[in-house]
């Protein structure tokens, strides 16, 4: 964005700002493309998109369970991708409490890498139906900070009372906010590059 005294700025959590002026403008412009690519990276975060899906954006997945108020024992998994019917895992009984984390390349297993929905499921054997997060009959909350509860309902809608706790979890992901050393040496270089471009223009008056 262009700054009323001339001045280009680049921001993702924290704002970059830097000089636009004549010699110096196309390695400004590329060191702004640098940040841009690294804010890429350091603004991920578990998210809900336009359609209601909860996708996963790297790093560890950590879900915690939330003691429900449940007449069932509803059982909670996560659900695998590759193999949904044997390879789903399981997680909780509703009201035990407890917390599971889950790694990328442990996901990735399950067939559920950056980018890719994560589906939760509840199952009883009082009913011959599973309730899928991503379903009617569930329900997802942002709590913020890239913190998300899903809360179940473990009859049909037509018979519930619709507040979604009779199975309720909360999930967020740590560790993917470190930009990758690569990316920072990238960054660097433009800083290096942007300096030498000015010492040039000063030494050339």
């Amino acid at each position: 964005m262009r700054l009323p005294d001339g001045r280009v700025t680049w921001g993702c959590q924290s704002r970059v700002s830097l000089e636009i002026q004549n010699g110096t403008q196309k390695i400004s412009k590329l060191l702004g493309t640098l940040v841009l690519a690294t804010c890429a990276l350091t603004a991920q975060a578990l998210q809900v998109n336009s359609s209601g899906q909860l996708i996963y954006d790297g790093g560890t997945l950590i879900v915690d369970n939330l003691n429900s108020d449940s007449d069932y024992d509803n059982r909670i998994y996560l659900l695998n991708q590759r193999n949904p019917i044997l390879g789903s895992q399981f997680l909780f009984v509703d009201d035990a409490g407890g917390q599971k984390s889950f790694s990328q390349s442990t996901l990735h297993g399950y067939g559920i890498d950056p980018g890719e929905e994560l589906v939760f499921f509840i199952a009883n054997v009082h009913f011959p139906f599973v309730y899928l997060s991503n379903g009617p009959q569930a329900q997802i909350t942002s709590l913020g900070s890239s913190l998300f509860q899903i809360g179940f309902e473990d009859t049909l809608l037509r018979n519930s009372d619709r507040d979604f706790n009779d199975a309720v979890i909360r999930a967020k992901t740590v560790g993917n906010s470190v930009p990758e050393p690569g990316s920072l040496a990238l960054v660097g270089l433009g800083l290096v590059g942007l300096g030498l471009a000015r010492r040039r223009r000063s030494s050339d008056r």
